[in-house]
Parts: structure tokens; sequence; C-alpha cells
């Protein structure tokens, strides 16, 4: 009960300070948008401190800019100068055609105000099209804006999923790349689907409002929620009380194999799978893929016959992930990896002591690790009492658990992936038996792992230490994370858990070699 109640005031400290909503649906307070007449008495203050950097028109120097009022950014208390610092800072970096650093101040901004993450992001996607001249930039600026689509998804705000999914699709234009176009008109469809269905359900949301155990709403908004969404965590539990007997038995199957046996998973896909031979066209691959999870999961303790029909059953639904433009066969092996115990669980070095506590956490469905929120004193200049990992899986970014104990002096900070990247190691400095810092070393993703070859380091969070140790860094996936707690519920240790798929599993990754790409 107390672990509880810690792990509820972590996630509710640094989530309130990141102004993002938590686990349980729990969310701070965001600032109003400022007042017009104090948003002009703002950015006369800002753009007459940097009049000169305004006035510098070259991509190098306006990513100089948006950078600096990024940094400025986390310090600004005063909400309008704090606006209008995040807003040009993203109109600054888009106009530089970088829309990753326009979309880590898009997704800043959301953040701290009242502008929705897909609002915030489709504000700025004209500037970073008309920027993207070349194939280069266009594909970076297609790939962002994908992600982007997705974010306003996770909002419902479909009109953004739309208009930012359309954009990337014309950047895919530009990009001359077959894949990236493919990609993108797919999820073009993808999020005017999404908005069909969702005006759709809103009568049935609203009747849930004054009768939640209304069968035929359940059953349209629990189908949204699975089929449109993807969440099915959400929309289980409605379809066990819909109206429509079939898919009542499946969820009732689905709610059993999660806590149940490898015979409950497999009868949940079997559900599943029966279920998509009669389904209209839309509903037929989402039933499919959920089928395959679960004859995923079932193999890992099935024996005998069992065992093998869902082998069979899992090669034929592979064929049909694999036809699809997005990565979703990729996600797939890594949960196969992960229920084969496909594993490994990297030490510690030398952060250990006695008083402390250890947690670790896979997210399901084969996330991968993207990033970090993280909170610590002094800017990040000493180790983070705090970590909250970021996790990329196949219904966007998720965040993980918070672990440790945020202080009232804490900072909140983010590290992050640019598209196409994931963390591939983590390099541990510790002194006195505790970590001091530790920093990402992000690296290129491939279908089947990660390219050590083609990678950049992320920032290096704390002070430096006695011993540097990497974790991670053999090209495999690194599937979840290992964390040490001291008696104050600071982390204090910090390790990764990654997939063995990839062969020969060498590190490639050493601490005390130079990186080949730097002179």
């Amino acid at each position: 009960m107390v672990i509880a109640r810690l792990s509820i005031m972590v996630s509710m400290l640094l989530l309130t300070a990141l102004g993002v909503v938590n686990s349980d649906g729990y969310a701070e307070e965001r600032l109003p948008v400022p007042p017009a007449d104090d948003i002009t008495k703002a950015e006369m203050l800002v753009r007459g401190l940097h009049k000169a950097d305004y006035a510098k028109l070259k991509f190098s120097d306006r990513v100089a800019l948006a950078s600096k009022l990024l940094e400025e950014a986390k310090g600004t208390r005063d909400p309008a100068p704090r606006y209008v610092l995040l807003r040009d800072a993203r109109t600054s970096a888009a106009k530089a055609a970088n829309a990753p650093l326009a979309m880590v101040a898009a997704e800043e901004l959301a953040n701290v105000f009242e502008v929705g993450q897909g609002k915030s992001r489709a504000a700025v996607a004209e500037f970073i099209l008309s920027a993207a001249s070349t194939p280069t930039l266009a594909l970076s600026a297609s790939e962002v804006l994908i992600a982007a689509a997705d974010a306003a998804r996770n909002e419902d705000d479909w009109a953004s999923a739309v208009y930012l999914a359309n954009a990337a699709e014309m950047a895919s234009r530009r990009a001359q790349s077959v894949v990236q176009s493919t990609l993108a008109q797919s999820k073009v469809k993808e999020m005017e689907t999404m908005r069909g269905w969702a005006e759709k359900v809103k009568d049935d949301l609203e009747t849930l409002k004054t009768t939640p155990d209304d069968p035929a709403a359940n059953l349209s908004v629990g189908r949204f929620h699975c089929l449109i969404k993807r969440d099915w965590e959400v929309g289980i539990p409605m379809l066990a009380k819909g109206m429509d007997a079939k898919w009542k038995d499946c969820a009732e199957k689905e709610l059993k194999a999660g806590k149940g046996t490898g015979e409950d998973q497999l009868a949940a896909a079997d559900a599943w799978y029966e279920l998509a031979k009669e389904a209209e066209a839309a509903a037929r691959f989402p039933l499919q893929m959920r089928a395959l999870h679960w004859y995923t999961s079932s193999t890992a303790t099935l024996a005998g016959i069992d065992r093998t029909r869902a082998e069979k059953r899992m090669a034929e639904l592979q064929v049909l992930a694999s036809a699809r433009s997005d990565r979703m066969q990729s996600w797939l092996a890594n949960h196969k990896a992960i229920a084969d115990g496909k594993i490994k669980k990297w030490g510690f070095a030398k952060q250990t002591f006695k008083s402390a506590k250890d947690f670790e956490e896979i997210p399901k469905d084969g996330a991968i690790l993207i990033g970090f929120f993280y909170a610590a004193n002094k800017n990040g200049k000493v180790a983070p009492d705090s970590i909250q990992p970021i996790y990329l899986a196949p219904s966007g970014e998720v965040r993980g658990k918070v672990y440790g104990l945020p202080t009232n002096n804490d900072v909140p900070q983010v590290t992050k992936a640019k598209t196409g990247y994931a963390v591939g190691a983590i390099q541990i400095r510790s002194h006195y038996s505790a970590m001091t810092s530790f920093q990402p070393i992000y690296m290129r993703i491939t279908e089947k792992g990660l390219n050590p070859s083609d990678r950049y380091e992320g920032p290096a969070v704390g002070n430096a230490g006695t011993a540097d140790v990497i974790v991670g860094g053999d090209g495999n996936f690194i599937i979840g994370l290992q964390f040490k707690y001291n008696a104050q519920e600071a982390v204090r240790g910090l390790s990764v858990i990654t997939l063995t798929t990839l062969e020969p599993n060498t590190v490639l990754v050493d601490p005390k070699k130079k990186d080949p790409k730097k002179k």
C-alpha cells in the first residue's frame, strides 16, 4: 500500500511539473493562453532582447535562435514571455525546416498552455512544408508530421490529425521515396476513417454519460476504441457489456486471457480470428492482429497440437502483417521475442547499495525505448531523482511509469530521439556506489534492430563520476528498464533490458573508444 501511494505521488509530482496526463488520467491544469495585450508586450520584450538573432534568416541561425528561446523558456515563469518564447522557438525551427525541433517546441507549448498538441503542431506545418525544399529535409518533415498526426489523434483532435497527415503526404512527394509516400497515404486514409467513426459514436458517448450500461452504446464505443484507436484496454470492458453476443464472447475471453494461462490466451486468439472472418473490411485487420497478439503470447507455454495450431495461425497472420506499409511486423517480432524469453537484463555495475529497492518494467506489445522525462536539481547538473521512460509502440509514443520521488527543487527535463532513432545504449557514471549521471546514445532504427554505426549522443544528465559503464549498445532494441532506489525513494541505479534476437550478440559501443563519427 505504501509503494502504491508513493507511486501515485511520484506520478502526480513529475507529471504536474511536465504538464501532461499520467496513466491514471490525472492532469495538472495548464495555463490559459495569455491575453493579447500581454502577448504583444512580451513580443516587444523578447524580440527586443534578441533583435539581432531574429534578423538572421539562414537555416542554421534560425535553429540556433529556436534552441536559445527554448532554453530561456525553461527558466521563465511569467506566462506571457514564456508563451512567446515557446511559440517563436516553434516557428523559428519550422522556418529552418528542422521539423523535429519545431515539434519539441510545439509539444512543450501544449504541455504548458491550453493549446492542444495537435493544434500546436498543425500551426507550423505550412512553415515546415515551405522550408523542406530538398528530398532529405522533406523525408524528415514527412516522418515528423506523421508522428504529429498521431499526437493529434491521441487527443481526439481529428481535424488536426487529418490536416497533419495530409501535410505529411505532401512532404513525402518531395522526398521522392515510394516507401514514405505509401506510408503517408496510408496515414491519411487511416485518419480520415478514424474521423468518420468518431463522428458516428458521438451520440453513443453521450448516452454512456447517463446510462453507462447501455448495451448498444457500449458495443459502438467499444468497437471504436478497439478497432480505430487500438485502445483495447478501454474498449474491451465496453464490449463485454455490449449487445452483440459474438463480440461479448470475444471480450470475455480477452479479459480472462490477460491474467490466464496459455490455453486462455489461445481461446482469445481463436475467438478474434473467427470474428475477423465475418467482420467488415475496416475491422478485419485489427481483429486479425489482436488474434496474432494472443497466438504469440500463448506459444510461450503451450505444447503439443495446441502449440502447432497456434504457430500455423501465427505464420498465416504474419504474412498479412508483413504486407502492411507500417512497422507492424517489427512490433510483432519484438512481442514474440519477449514472450519467448529472448531478453537480456544488463547489470548495474557498481550501482549497488544495501538499502536499494529494485524495480523493472517491460511495456507490452514490444515497445522500444526512445527517450526520458526526468527531474533533477540545478537544471540536470546533478543525478536525476526521478525518471520516466518514453517508448515507441504500435499506437505511437507511450510513457512508462515514473520511477523515483522528485523534490521541490527539481527541474523537469526531457531527452528524446529524433525521428527514426531510438535509445540504443546508455552510458552510466557512478560514484560511491550510486549513479551520478546517465547519457543516452541514440541509434538508427532498422527492421530487425538498431544500427550502432549510425548513432549520436544525447545530453549527459547529471555530473561526472569515477566510472564509465555502457549498458546496451549491441544493436538489439531496448524494450525495458531496471531501476534501483535509495532509502529516500530517489533513483540511484539504472540499467536496461534488451532483446537478444540479433546475432552475434556483440557490444559495438565501447565507452573508452572515440566515436568514429567524431574527429
